[in-house]
């Protein structure tokens, strides 16, 4: 006796984009933690955990939107240069410059500031503290951030670029985390530099 479970595409393409989520961003934090000659696994596996749920949601929801932003070629906002020419329809998608910048208005300073502190909430519960004000960490950590994104804004702006607009839709959860993971590595990294 057999079972056969039929899995609806959109759901396989769900549970895939959790999947690679784990493993990338853990796999791309591990690498930073061994990088700073610290490896744990808790953080590892937690790291996976918001990559598979967090990140592996929001990251294609963001796609979607850059792929479906349009405007009417009588739109006044076409003036920015950010949208291609009109179609036969009179409608103006975002061309690449436009749609890279709308990945990088994703991972932004605050995206960076978050990244860091689920890595302290997870460094903090591996070594068994209390974690108290977790909103005056998350502050504490924008300068950081913010310093962490300028610097590592000339890899991001390629990266993006590749991830908008040389892979196809289906595969830009994956490129982005690859993209986020090489990027994770600076952060935590620059988290250590600039005193985060």
């Amino acid at each position: 006796m057999s079972i056969k479970i039929n899995i609806h595409p959109h759901d396989r393409n769900q549970l895939l984009d959790m999947l690679e989520g784990f493993l990338v961003y853990g796999l791309g934090d591990l690498a930073a933690q061994i990088i700073l000659g610290s490896p744990n696994l808790i953080r590892t596996i937690g790291i996976g955990l918001i990559g598979s749920s967090f990140y592996a949601l929001e990251v294609p929801l963001w796609f979607r939107m850059i792929e479906g932003t349009f405007c009417h070629a009588s739109d006044k906002i076409r003036v920015c240069q950010l949208f291609q020419e009109p179609d036969t329809d009179n409608i103006c998608r975002l061309d690449y410059k436009g749609r890279t910048l709308m990945a990088m208005s994703y991972f932004n300073p605050i995206w960076v500031a978050r990244h860091m502190f689920f890595i302290s909430l997870l460094n903090a519960i591996s070594k068994g503290y209390v974690f108290n004000a977790p909103f005056k960490i998350f502050i504490t950590l924008i300068p950081v951030a913010a310093k962490s994104f300028l610097v590592c804004i000339p890899v991001i702006i390629a990266g993006n670029y590749i991830v908008q607009n040389k892979i196809k839709m289906k595969y830009r959860l994956i490129g982005s985390a690859i993209l986020s993971s090489i990027c994770a590595l600076w952060f935590a990294v620059s988290k250590v530099i600039f005193g985060g």
